[in-house]
């Protein structure tokens, strides 16, 4: 009898490691421990991450009113990547600045903007950076990232300097202040770049 007890323990195990493998496989714990973890953990451990690029790279986002205290899960996604950023930039009304949950604000650079422009906050982005080389990554915050989202962004622009990089069949993209030089702080008409869409990690709507 204890000989069975132990094949079937055995056997019980081994499913339940084949199933832990796969949902890991799949990207499917980490999505799980991003929303359960608390964001301090990640915050902890995201100085110790390398540096993304040799050059500034910036994860830049906006949010509602509303996304402002759901933003657990993204940003975990964000502060577990494989490299780490010089700055993940929040895009918000003044009127909103003051929502943003107490503990992202060691971690996020909050700018406030009076003018509304558009969804992705491109424009913003671009003009506050001085540098014509910095790679700036649009992000969304109702999304996770798989853990080398950033570093397939950061990889494919180094690969491609010409071209804005899209996420293929999403709207995330990187880009970088000199494809638009002073065009759009004087108000001129943009013509961008060729984009390469590439396949990028895991991402998944947050719930």
């Amino acid at each position: 009898m204890a000989k069975k007890a132990w094949v079937i323990f055995s056997l019980v195990v081994s499913v339940l490691m084949l199933v832990y493998m796969f949902l890991a496989h799949f990207g499917l714990v980490r999505y799980l421990q991003l929303h359960m973890r608390d964001s301090e953990y990640y915050i902890q451990n995201y100085h110790k991450l390398p540096k993304a690029d040799k050059n500034r790279v910036v994860v830049s986002f906006t949010a509602s009113e509303k996304e402002l205290s759901q933003l657990k899960p993204f940003i975990n996604s964000i502060l577990d990547q494989s490299v780490r950023v010089d700055d993940i930039a929040l895009t918000i009304p003044y009127k909103d600045m003051g929502k943003v949950p107490k503990n992202l604000k060691k971690i996020l650079g909050v700018y406030g903007i009076s003018k509304s422009y558009s969804a992705n906050n491109l424009i913003p982005a671009v003009l506050r950076e001085p540098e014509a080389t910095t790679k700036i990554i649009i992000v969304e915050p109702n999304m996770v990232y798989g853990q080398d989202f950033v570093a397939d962004m950061v990889d494919a622009s180094n690969s491609f300097p010409d071209d804005i990089i899209q996420a293929k069949n999403r709207r995330e993209e990187l880009v970088k202040p000199a494809f638009y030089n002073d065009g759009l702080a004087k108000g001129y008409a943009i013509q961008e770049p060729h984009r390469m869409k590439i396949s990028c990690s895991q991402i998944y709507k947050r719930r």
